[in-house]
This record gives structure tokens, sequence and C-alpha cells, in this order.
């Protein structure tokens, strides 16, 4: 389709590169979430994350009760079917019994803003439920990025009357991409 405008965030006409690399001791990086979850997995994993911690990948918190010396969690299997393709260990193997209870000195709930954990804890959502909806829909395909004219963006918006989208490039040499597509449920 035909460009309607480009920003260069990295072209420092603005000073806004040289004053990130001055501040930071890391520079942007940009990860599809199935990449950076398989890469979190793995360095939990390793020592001492493993020898510390209690991860149950491919499990979902039921219920828990907080006691004065532990927290008693009810979990159960997550149903292949739904898992993120970046989460494949053998935790969830079928010898796991489907709902079984264990105990825990802390439980951290990284689960989002609809967060299960904070609701079983009783916390209040604060500030607004959802600002926006959007279907992420991850996708490969290597020819997209010529079809693009090689125009070396990491975003491009999609206008039409059939649909808003937006389309962020987060691997174009293997060819990885999400459609980020607005609903309104």
């Amino acid at each position: 389709g035909t460009e309607l405008a480009a920003v260069d965030h990295c072209d420092d006409k603005d000073g806004a590169h040289s004053n990130l690399r001055r501040n930071s001791a890391a520079f942007v990086a940009h990860l599809s979430q199935p990449l950076l979850e398989t890469m979190l997995w793995r360095k939990a994993s390793e020592p001492p994350t493993a020898q510390l911690t209690h991860f149950l990948p491919h499990h979902q918190i039921d219920d828990l009760t907080i006691h004065d010396d532990h927290v008693a969690v009810k979990v159960s299997r997550v149903p292949a079917a739904i898992l993120p393709h970046a989460q494949t260990d053998s935790d969830a193997s079928s010898h796991t019994p489907a709902l079984q209870t264990r105990r825990f000195k802390y439980v951290v709930g990284a689960d989002g803003a609809q967060s299960q954990v904070r609701k079983l804890c009783g916390i209040p959502l604060k500030g607004q439920r959802a600002i926006e909806s959007f279907i992420s829909i991850h996708f490969e395909c290597a020819a997209l990025w010529r079809e693009m004219n090689s125009r070396g963006a990491m975003l491009y918006f999609i206008f039409n009357p059939q649909v808003i989208a937006c389309m962020v490039a987060h691997d174009v040499e293997r060819g990885s991409w999400v459609a980020q597509v607005p609903f309104f449920p």
C-alpha cells in the first residue's frame, strides 16, 4: 500500500538515541513473546534460581489459602491445546495429578492484568479494567519482508475499511511477525 508517513526513532536527529545510550546500560531489544518466554524458562531452570524456586509450568492456580507460615495452593494442569508453543517441557505429562494442593512459603503472581493470584488474594484492580482490547496473531512469513520493499521498520500501521491493525516485525529474516488487531467486546 501507500506509505503515508515514516518515523525513524534511531536516527538521533532529536537526540533520543544518544540520550538512551547515555542513560541506560542496555539498548532497546524487541522480542516476540514466545521467544522471550523460552529465554525466561531456560534461565529460570539454571542455578541458582532452580534451587531457590519451584516453577509449575503448564499449571494454573485454582485456589489459594494464606496461613501464618505458608500458602496452600490448589493447582491444575492446563490443557495442552491452550498452551503457548514456547512452553514445551515435560512437566505437564500425564503422570501429574489433574488437581493437587501444594504448600509454599511465598506465591508470586506474575500472571498479568487479569491476575488470578491477585483475585484470589482479594486485592482489587486499580485503574481501568481494560483501556483497549487486542488480539495478537503471531505468524511466520519470510516473503512479507520482501513485499514491504524492505522498508526497515519495526511497526507498520494498517488502515483500510476492512481492518485496522499494527504489524510488528519481530524477526524479519526469519519472517516472525505479530498482527495486533483491535476488537470491541
